[in-house]
């Protein structure tokens, strides 16, 4: 399997749609936890939680094969350098919605277990870009941590990556992270 086909796939399976670039990366990074299929993804601690610059290669391959398009629209919002903010959407155009099946019907067990993840991850709440990211760097400092530790030590541990996330916030995306079966988490 390589990346650009999972990527395809994670969108197929997001009725070909998935608003925001830090909420595509992280929607792939679960599906790809969900699917056993995150080791080949490329995922590494970054600035909004775990990245893939594979992920991200395979979104610039996807649109220049023109099968994928990405809409930017501007927010309204500055940030603090003066930059406006712009909201990305990526969408599998007709012919993307095409590969992707052809590649559904090329690995069908593939196919069915990103639907089910992507399934499990709708019926778990439809979280914005900002708390899939401290989910996603939650789930990572876990790992760190051998799968056991508190809020607090988590808390404690985000420093170590650049983030700063306070123990409430592991404490909600521990219940997503429940709701979505990758962990078990008795909070703080």
């Amino acid at each position: 399997m390589e990346t650009r086909d999972f990527v395809q796939l994670a969108l197929l399976a997001n009725d070909g749609e998935i608003k925001g670039k830090t909420a595509l990366q992280k929607k792939v990074y679960f599906l790809g936890l969900l699917t056993d299929c995150a080791d080949k993804l490329g995922y590494r601690p970054h600035l909004y939680g775990p990245y893939s610059s594979e992920v991200a290669d395979a979104i610039t391959y996807l649109k220049a094969i023109d099968v994928l398009e990405e809409q930017v629209e501007p927010c309204g919002i500055v940030d603090e350098s003066g930059f406006e903010v712009k909201r990305h959407a990526f969408r599998l155009n007709d012919a993307g919605r095409k590969l992707a099946k052809r590649r559904a019907n090329d690995d069908p067990e593939l196919w069915e277990k990103v639907q089910g993840a992507a399934k499990t991850l709708r019926e778990a709440g439809d979280l914005n870009y900002v708390l899939l990211s401290i989910a996603a760097k939650t789930y990572c400092m876990l790992g760190e941590k051998k799968g056991h530790a508190t809020a607090g030590e988590l808390a404690d541990l985000a420093p170590r990556f650049g983030w700063n996330v306070a123990p409430r916030q592991i404490d909600e995306a521990a219940k997503y992270l429940r709701n979505i079966g990758l962990v078990e988490f008795s909070g703080t």
